[in-house]
C-alpha cells in the first residue's frame, strides 16, 4: 500500500467536472482479475487541483452517484446525499467521503493508496 497510481490522464477529466476515474490496486496478485480495478470519483476543480473519492458511502458502504445536474453525490441505500466538494448534505452518513491524497504527474492524475481513503472533518 501507499502506492502512487494513475486514476486517468488529464484530459479525461476537463476542468469544473467530476467524473469516474479507475486504477488497479497495486496489492492485488494476478489471480484477482477484474476486481483489482477499483472505481473512484475523480473531482477536476481549477488547474491542477483535483480531489478524489472513495466511490463507497461513509454510512454503510453503498456505491455512490454523482449527479452532475444537482451537483450532488447520492446514496441509494439510505439516502446519504454529498456536496460535489465531499462533505454531508442530508443523510445518515456520519462523515465525508473518504478521499484519496492526490498529485498530478507526468500528464497524470494519481492517488495515493491505502488500505482505507483519508476522510476528513
Amino acid at each position: 500500500y501507499n502506492d502512487w497510481v494513475s486514476v486517468g490522464n488529464l484530459e479525461q477529466f476537463p476542468a469544473g467536472e467530476t467524473r469516474l476515474g479507475q486504477y488497479r490496486n497495486p496489492d492485488g496478485t494476478p489471480a484477482d482479475g477484474q476486481t483489482r480495478t477499483l472505481p473512484c470519483w475523480v473531482r477536476h476543480i481549477a488547474n491542477n487541483q483535483f480531489q478524489v473519492f472513495a466511490i463507497n458511502c461513509a454510512h454503510m458502504e453503498c456505491p455512490v452517484h454523482w449527479f452532475p445536474a444537482s451537483r450532488l453525490f447520492m446514496c441509494p441505500c439510505h439516502g446519504g446525499v454529498y456536496y460535489k466538494d465531499g462533505t454531508v448534505a442530508a443523510g445518515p452518513p456520519p462523515l465525508p467521503l473518504p478521499r484519496y491524497p492526490v498529485r498530478v504527474k507526468d500528464g497524470e492524475v494519481q492517488i495515493q493508496t491505502s488500505p482505507i481513503p483519508i476522510t476528513t472533518t
